[in-house]
């Protein structure tokens, strides 16, 4: 009998039940324990954050990587993926950032930017896609730091074990998750998150601290309120739906 360890990104997890947290020192880990007959699987809610506490959390879930027979992450991360995002986030056709982005979007992601990066220059984003410049935006609130994610971490060293690896999905089908929203429905996601952002500066601080003191439900909460604007079939395309893939895929 084989147990897997299955290391998704939180937001992705969150609709399950049977929170089963236990602290080291400040930091919890929020993970589901899944069994039919024999078969056992631990669904891991991980994050994509180089927060120095993910190296604390990274301890606390390593003896579930070495009694696993496995780790599936929400994606595969062997070698380097960032190639591809960039070149599917270009723009073809001779389109930029800024003429397709309304003047007010436009200018909110200028203010954004100068608050979180004022050394970037907008311009530099106009060969971008709308779904890009979200990724990179989320990139640049982690910071600078050159520690690998928890997510990374976990997959390198249950590879590094020997363990059978891989992913839920694959990186093709992550970019389509975004490349095929309408440019209306792409804008409409970045007003969104812009307006949350400059509306709450301190969110991400806010996360992550809920995170690593397993506070699920309280992420669960933030994360209603952020999308609460966001329409509910785009939600069910983006999210739900996604879920239901997932675990059909973990079921198999």
């Amino acid at each position: 009998m084989k147990k897997f360890l299955i290391s998704l990104f939180t937001s992705a997890t969150l609709t399950l039940s049977s929170l089963n947290g236990e602290s080291v020192k400040d930091v919890k880990a929020i993970y589901w324990e899944i069994k039919r007959g024999n078969s056992r699987a631990i669904l891991f809610g991980t994050i994509h954050s180089k927060d120095i506490r993910t190296e604390r959390l990274f301890l606390k879930i390593k003896p579930l990587v070495e009694k696993s027979g496995g780790l599936y992450g929400e994606l595969a991360v062997d070698g380097d993926i960032s190639q591809e995002i960039i070149r599917r986030g270009l723009f073809k056709g001779g389109l930029k950032l800024s003429r397709v982005l309304p003047k007010e979007s436009y200018s909110k992601l200028k203010t954004y930017l100068q608050k979180i990066a004022p050394e970037v220059n907008i311009l530099t984003l106009d060969k971008f896609k709308v779904w890009f410049v979200m990724l990179y935006l989320e990139s640049l609130r982690d910071g600078v730091e050159k520690r690998p994610s928890l997510d990374v971490q976990l997959y390198n060293y249950a590879k590094n074990l020997g363990k059978e690896v891989g992913g839920v999905e694959d990186i093709t089908e992550q970019i389509d998750i975004f490349d095929k929203l309408t440019l209306d429905e792409q804008i409409e996601i970045l007003d969104i998150n812009l307006d949350n952002y400059l509306k709450y500066p301190d969110i991400d601080r806010e996360i992550k601290s809920y995170y690593f003191l397993g506070e699920y439900k309280k992420l669960l909460n933030i994360f209603n309120r952020f999308n609460q604007n966001q329409d509910n079939k785009l939600m069910d395309r983006l999210l739900y739906q996604r879920n239901i893939k997932m675990a059909d895929r973990i079921d198999k």
